[in-house]
Formats: C-alpha cells, structure tokens, sequence
C-alpha cells in the first residue's frame, strides 16, 4: 500500500489530480453572492452614478481614489470617504488586465456571480498546474513532489482569494508569474531560447494583472542565487529582462497616479520606506505564522491595537521555533534554499497591505516545497530527541496540511465570502427605505466598519434604488461603551469609552501616527466634527461633538445605529439628554450570530 501511495504521488498525472482535487474542493463556492468591492464594479460596470476621481475606463476599475485633491473633497462631502480621512488618502491600483477581465464577466453574464467565479476557479486550476510542473521540474518525479503539489492545490488559505470576484487579480497574476518562472528555468538550465524571450513578456502580464506579480520577481532571484550554477555575471545578465520589466512597470505606475497612501491598511514601499520596513518587521511573521500553522494570519484583524505587542511576540516566538525544527528535518539541498529564499522574498511586496491569507499564493510555492522535503527527508541518522521532535513536527503538519486542510478548505472559502457578504446585504434590508433617505441625509451613528453601510447602500442602487443626498457616519466603535449626548437644537456629543479609531478599518483612511488632537476640527458639507476630549490614556479621541448645519431632529436626517446584527432607527434624546447606544463586537456583527 505504501508503495502504491509513494508511485501515485511520484507519477506525472498526479499533478492532473491535484488540479481536478482542487477544482472539485472548491465548487461548492459557487453560490455564494458578491463580496465588498464585488458591488462598486457592478455599480461601475453598469453605468451607475459614479464618485469622482475612480475609476477612468475599463480597464482602470481598481482605482477607488486617486491623487487629485478636488475629487477627493468632493467625496468626502458626499460620504464616500469618512469624516475622519487623512487629507492625503489615495488607494489606486494598477490592474488593467484584471479590469477587463471583470468588464468581460459584467458585459456577458451579469446576473451570474457563480459564472465569474467559476472563471476564477478554473484560473486557480492553471494555477495549481504551473507549480506542479515547477515542483516536479525542480525536486525531480518523487514522493515530495506530489506532496508539495497536492498541499499546494488543497491548501485552504487560498480559498478567499480564489472565491472573491474582486481578488481575482491575485489568482491571474500568480498563473502568469509561475508562467515565467518555469519558463524562466527552462530558459536557463534546458537552454531552451524561445522561454528565454516569453519569460520576460509573461511576467510583464503578471505585472498587469495586479501588484501581487512582483512576488514572482523574488523567486527569480532566488532561482539566479541558488539553482542558476554560471558565473555571478552570467546569472546577473540572465535577471536583466525581468528587472526592466519591473522598471518599466514601476514607471508607468508612478507616472499614472497609482499606488496607496494616508491610511496604514495600505502602504507605499517607495513613498514610505521606513513605515514599509516596519510593517515587514510585523506582517511577515504574521503571514509565516498563517502559513505554516494555526490560526490563519486573518485573526490579526480582530487583536485590540493595546495587545498587538504581546501577541505579535509570540507569533515570533512560534515562527523561530517553527523554523528551527524546520532546519533540524530538511535536506540542506540548493532547492531547499531556492523555496526559502523565494519565499521570504515573495511575501515583501504583499505587506504592503493588512496581512491575511489572502496573500499567501505565492508564499505557499516555496512554503509547500519545503513542507514536503521536511517529510520525506530520512530521519535514521538522526539522533533520537532530534528525530522524535522532527517525527512529532511531522505529524503536525501531514493532520493540518493533508488531513484537515481540504476539509476546511470550502468551508472557510464560505465563512469568509458570507462575512463580506451576509452584513452588506443585511445592511441594505435594514436601512430605511430608499423613498424616507432620497434627498436628505442618513446620520450612521456606528457600524462594525465604514465600509458594510458605503457596500449596503451602493447595493441598493445596484437595484435601482435612490441614494440618500450625503452619507455621514459617525464613528466604528466594536467595544466598551457609547453615549451620545444631546447638546443643541444642531449638536450632538458622542462619547466612546474605549476612544474612536481602535480598529484596523478606521485606519483604511488614516494613519495611527497622524492622531487627531483635542481640539482638532474637520469640516465637511453640512457638518463639523470637532475633539472635546481624550481618553484618560490620552492616546485615543473620547468625545467629538458633531455640528450640523441644521436642526438635529428635523426632516433633513435621517439617524440610524448598528445594533447585534443590522441597523434599526434610533431616536435623538431631547436637548441636554442622553443615551447610551448599543456596541456589536466585530464577529457577532459580520457573522450574524
């Protein structure tokens, strides 16, 4: 039996298995809805009203702000962007092939989700089949290459990326960077000239698939540093192609306005250096940690900012052991060094954004090829501890990679996809009714994060539903306690004892290092959000009273709160009264239970 198993997992075929495992794991997803930014490319793509400063044609659908500081006003007078944005925010993205893509889904199969991810599913099999050919290519027709294959193809940190419409640049991106890859060895170790001249042009359309193909340019020069045995010059010379792709790319990015700024979930690696290096400093233990144990590096989303430090230092702590044991199991083969090193490399340029497993793609390449030596290395020579430890770690690995992760991995696919889902479309049944919000404006006094009520009402338009006049949500709140206080016929106190911004989607739209001061105040069309005091730390805003240039209470707003699992109406105290309003957790909230 063993035998049998060792010649299924070494044959050819078996990466045609793992395609199909892949594919077959992943269908039940099908069904699910549209996710977040899943409804501003159907409100775009069908021609509804659209902000300023967005996306330019079709091929630019992923630019959700760009630099130009008038449409950006303009925006956060509507409500599109929160009160409380840095004045510099800017979140462009440069993926015209992905763009197309989508302008394709929505132009032929509109009201057919499933199809569109169907499309992604079938790219994520292209996807599992390139690193199949690579990893065979690479450690040889061997018991480690179907095993590398098959934790790659059923590894359930990838079903986000794969079922979210949206994400799909990342899956597009990755089938075109392991493209060039593997034309990119047989270039250079079969001598094959015809790869050598795609390589450089698959890569390119990585690159225009989305920002994720960059990561491909680490496994490139860990393929020149470890498997490439010509001289350094020769080696050098061989990168050069891919390199002026990159500078070309980098190029027409900076000179066209792309790239993220004035929030610390996105960061600019060029514009920020020092902040970019410390993010890798945090995020690349994090998606390490996500990689290769448990729990998935998502739950950093959900850690209080004041237990990050603690938290982040075990999740050192985890990754050196894990790493050590690593060390003390695997071959100390170029190949073992090629997946380390590429790895590592791929993982710079996603920390440019809040870590998740999302990410992980290109990690798991180099993550899977190690995992699979480290279990079938030989362990006799080992002394007895050693090899009890590496036997155990083993063990550890073969229940969470083989055993349980394609048991989990639909599932988790439709956790995650409900919970980007399920709160928006119970946003929109909660809201008020589209005939009570047209021509005024609807006061969100809180909501698990500014983007589930922004989502809820641009799905309602989807439907052909109006839209209020301005939207203005007034603080994120998912702990302690929250009171509003009743201070004027046209003000308002709202007072959170936990302070405002102590959750990571506050922090789409502004920095942690750029706080507001007591005292501070940010004007926007129809209302003024003024600082009254801080928290006793003084390291969060605690009160802000809210000036509205008309009566609180009359027919112009509209006041809603997010209560356990969707919105309800909530009335205003009379002046000088208050009320304590309620706080949802983040989990309840998105989850719905």
């Amino acid at each position: 039996m063993k035998a049998r198993f060792a010649r299924l997992l070494s044959s050819r075929w078996f990466v045609v298995a793992a395609v199909g495992l892949a594919i077959v794991l992943l269908l039940p997803t099908l069904p699910g809805g549209l996710m977040m930014d899943d409804y501003a490319q159907q409100h775009w793509l069908r021609g509804g009203p659209q902000a300023t400063g967005g996306p330019r044609d079709l091929w630019d659908m992923f630019r959700f702000q760009d630099a130009d500081r008038v449409s950006f006003r303009l925006n956060m007078d509507q409500g599109v962007w929160p009160w409380w944005s840095n004045p510099e925010l800017r979140l462009a993205f440069f993926r015209p092939l992905t763009s197309l893509t989508h302008a394709f889904d929505w132009r032929f199969f509109p009201a057919s989700p499933w199809l569109m991810r169907l499309e992604s599913i079938v790219i994520y099999g292209v996807v599992v089949a390139i690193v199949g050919l690579l990893y065979r290519r690479l450690v040889g027709a061997t018991v480690a290459f179907g095993l590398a294959a098959l934790m790659y193809a059923v590894d359930d940190a990838h079903g986000i990326v794969v079922t979210w419409i949206a994400n799909r640049n990342a899956v597009l991106a990755a089938a075109f960077g392991f493209g060039a890859l593997l034309l990119h060895d047989r270039a250079v170790r079969d001598g094959d000239r015809r790869a050598r001249i795609a390589a450089p042009m698959v890569l390119a359309v990585a690159l225009l698939a989305g920002e994720a193909g960059l990561a491909t340019l680490g496994y490139l020069f860990a393929h020149a540093l470890w498997l490439q045995r010509e001289s350094w010059g020769k080696r050098a010379l061989s990168l050069a192609p891919y390199a002026g792709v990159a500078v070309v790319w980098a190029l027409v990015y900076r000179l066209g306005g792309y790239g993220a700024s004035g929030g610390d979930f996105y960061i600019d690696p060029a514009g920020e250096p020092g902040r970019f290096l410390g993010a890798l400093a945090q995020r690349v233990p994090i998606l390490l940690h996500g990689q290769f144990g448990f729990p998935p590096s998502d739950l950093w989303l959900l850690v209080p900012f004041e237990k990050q430090p603690v938290v982040l230092a075990a999740v050192i702590v985890g990754v050196l052991l894990g790493g050590l044991v690593l060390a003390l199991g695997v071959r100390r083969s170029r190949e073992n060094g090629f997946f380390a090193t590429g790895m590592l490399l791929a993982l710079v340029p996603v920390c440019a954004t809040w870590p998740g497993d999302r990410l992980l793609l290109f990690a798991g390449f180099g993550a899977f090829g190690i995992l699979a030596d480290f279990l079938t290395a030989p362990r006799e020579g080992l002394p007895v501890a050693r090899r009890l430890l590496v036997r155990g770690a083993a063990g550890f690995f073969i229940v969470l990679h083989i055993v349980l992760a394609p048991l989990f991995l639909p599932g988790r696919a439709l956790q995650v996809a409900g919970m980007l889902h399920d709160p928006i479309e119970r946003a929109a049944a909660s809201l008020p009714p589209s005939s009570e919000l047209a021509g005024r404006t609807i006061v969100i006094v809180n909501a698990p994060d500014f983007l589930v009520p922004s989502f809820g009402l641009l799905a309602r338009q989807n439907r052909g539903e109006a839209m209020p006049r301005r939207i203005r949500q007034l603080a994120i709140a998912t702990q302690g306690r929250m009171v509003l206080y009743r201070t004027g016929e046209r003000t308002v106190e709202l007072m959170l004892s936990k302070g405002y911004f102590h959750e990571a989607f506050s922090y789409v739209a502004r920095k942690q290092s750029e706080p507001l001061a007591l005292g501070d105040r940010v004007e926007v069309a129809g209302m003024t959000a003024t600082v009254k005091a801080l928290t006793s730390d003084r390291k969060h805003v605690a009160t802000i009273e809210f000036a509205f240039d008309e009566a609180v209470d009359g027919g112009g707003l509209v006041w809603v709160v997010w209560k356990d699992t969707r919105f309800e109406r909530m009335e205003l105290p009379a002046i000088a009264g208050e009320v304590e309003l309620p706080i949802t957790d983040y989990t309840t909230a998105m989850q719905g239970s």
